[in-house]
């Protein structure tokens, strides 16, 4: 997994800080045990994004439109 968060200082010209991470579920797995293979990795990659939503709360955007209410009945 990949992330790029930038410094909390908000400047125009902020430093990134890139977070790689490997994950630890391995997909490489008979089929039977594939769609449990995918929910773990799945539990990581939120595990991961908790965190770093935690520790950089102003950097996530939410890309639904709550102003307008109509857009809400189509979705």
């Amino acid at each position: 997994f990949m992330f790029n968060m930038r410094s909390p200082d908000f400047k125009a010209y902020s430093k990134y800080k890139i977070f790689v991470y490997k994950a630890k579920t391995d997909l490489n797995v008979p089929r039977s045990k594939r769609k449990q293979a995918i929910e773990d990795l799945c539990k990581e990659y939120v595990s991961i994004l908790e965190d770093l939503c935690k520790q950089y709360p102003y950097q996530w955007f939410n890309f639904f439109d709550f102003w307008n209410l109509d857009s809400a009945e189509n979705v």
